[in-house]
């Protein structure tokens, strides 16, 4: 490999450094790219590593490069965001696994630009990802063909909830004849009526709340044992 130059944008503009992990930002692949100074033209490919929080450079064979690195705000659904704005759980791609959004009208897995609202969990329609059998570059917005996808994910953010009221749960009663023997209609109606868990999202930075009393807040363990912000649950399709 011969001279290699950076140049950084970020939002736009011209930067002197590449944006910290985890503040928000992506590598916009379709607009980043390596030019050969000598001939003017495209010279490699470029991958980001998101773990490791690097470029990487593909078929660099001319003795004076410079590549445009452009980095963008990642979307961000504000459902899973903290009280004071901080960047919540929201969905860790890691190297292996591509976001994918859903065409409505047929299935199809399309790729998804992690710059717009590709989910939102106040809608819930939630952030699906799948690995490939066979690594390739998609373009944004283009259908991924079935027969290169391996598995679907979708992501389960980090989330505490709070205990709710018990008193007249259906396991205290056994049989109908127990259940008829309420004279109370108010009860009756309680106990058929299906309950809504109050729930928030939360970082694994956030303190775990351990309650165990109606009205006190419990994260939930799973999250506690893998010590995340969330995790990939493989999925159907159609799930």
């Amino acid at each position: 490999m011969g001279d290699l130059e950076f140049a950084f944008y970020v939002d736009g503009k011209i930067d002197k450094k590449v944006p910290a992990k985890d503040t928000g930002y992506t590598l916009n692949t379709e607009k980043s790219k390596c030019i050969d100074m000598t001939t003017g033209n495209q010279s490699s490919n470029i991958s980001w590593d998101n773990e490791r929080w690097e470029a990487h450079l593909k078929n660099i064979t001319t003795t004076k490069t410079k590549c445009y690195l452009y980095f963008d705000k990642l979307y961000v659904d504000s459902t899973l965001n903290a009280e004071d704005g901080s960047i919540g759980p929201i969905p860790d791609l890691g190297n292996e696994l591509v976001a994918i959004t859903f065409d409505e009208e047929n299935g199809h897995a399309l790729k998804a630009d992690l710059t717009s609202k590709w989910y939102d969990y106040s809608k819930q329609k939630w952030a699906n990802a799948v690995i490939l059998r066979t690594k390739e570059d998609y373009e944004v917005g283009e259908v991924i063909p079935e027969e290169n996808i391996e598995s679907y994910f979708v992501w389960i953010p980090r989330y505490e909830y709070q205990i709710w009221n018990g008193e007249y749960e259906t396991n205290q009663f056994t049989t109908q004849e127990q259940l008829g023997e309420l004279a109370d209609s108010t009860q009756k109606t309680e106990l058929n009526q299906q309950k809504s868990i109050n729930i928030q999202f939360v970082t694994k930075n956030d303190i775990i709340k351990k309650g165990s009393t109606i009205g006190s807040w419990l994260t939930h363990p799973a999250f506690i044992s893998f010590d995340s912000n969330g995790f990939w649950v493989g999925k159907s399709v159609y799930v």
